[in-house]
C-alpha cells in the first residue's frame, strides 16, 4: 500500500474518532524540517510527545527514510488502543522499522531514555506542555529544534508556563508560525544547559 494511502487512511480514522491530527500543513512542515535536519547533518533522532493513530509519526519517518540518514522516531503515546493502530499504519508504510512507539505517560517516558534528540514535536495535553519542555529539554542537542502544535488555540491559557519558558527564558530563540492554531519553533541555544 502507498504512503499516501495509508496517510489518508489514518488521517480519517483520527478525524472519525476525535484524536484531533494535525493538518496536512502540519505534517509537511514536519517533514520538511526533519528531512532537512536529518540530511545535513546524515542522522537525527526525531521525538514525538502524542502518537495518536500515527498521522504525524508517518511524516517524521517518512522524512527520515527519505533523507537517508540514520536515526529513529521515538513517539511516546498514552494510550494503548492508539499505540496498536499507530503501528498497524507504520508497518502498512514499511515505516515500522524506523519508529519506536513507547506506550505512556511522557512525563514518565522521556527522563528514561537513553536517547538525544534532534528535533522534538509536541502534541500532548496542553495543560502539560511546560512538563513535557522540562523532560525533553536535557534530551535536545544544542541547535535542536522544538515545535509545540496548536499553541494559539484553542486553549493558549494552559500554556503560560510554556510560553513564559520559551518566549522569556534564556535557552530558547522562538517564533510562532500561523501554520492551523499555531506551531511554535524554537531552537535550543543555551550551551550552558
Amino acid at each position: 500500500m502507498s504512503f499516501k494511502s495509508v496517510m489518508n487512511e489514518a488521517y480519517v480514522r483520527s478525524i472519525s474518532e476525535g484524536v484531533h491530527p494535525i493538518s496536512f500543513a502540519t505534517g509537511r512542515f514536519l517533514y520538511l524540517v526533519t528531512f532537512v535536519v536529518a540530511t545535513n547533518k546524515g542522522s537525527a533522532n526525531v521525538l514525538e510527545v502524542g502518537t495518536g493513530y500515527g498521522f504525524s509519526t508517518l511524516w517524521l519517518a517518512k522524512a527520515l527514510v527519505d533523507s537517508d540518514a540514520d536515526g529513529r522516531v521515538y513517539s511516546v503515546e498514552i494510550r494503548e488502543d492508539r499505540v496498536e493502530g499507530a503501528k498497524a499504519y507504520l508497518k502498512r508504510a514499511g515505516l515500522n522499522d524506523f519508529v519506536e512507539i513507547l506506550l505512556g505517560d511522557a512525563k514518565d517516558v522521556i527522563p528514561r531514555l537513553n536517547v538525544t534528540f534532534d528535533v522534538v514535536f509536541i502534541d500532548g495535553k496542553k495543560e502539560e506542555y511546560f512538563d513535557y519542555l522540562m523532560a525533553v529539554e536535557p534530551k535536545l542537542k544544542m541547535g535542536g529544534l522544538l515545535i509545540a502544535h496548536n499553541v494559539m488555540a484553542p486553549s493558549p491559557h494552559k500554556l503560560q508556563r510554556f510560553f513564559k519558558e520559551v518566549l522569556e527564558g534564556e535557552k530558547w530563540a522562538t517564533v510562532i508560525l500561523p501554520i492551523d492554531y499555531g506551531l511554535s519553533l524554537s531552537v535550543k541555544v543555551d550551551r550552558k544547559s
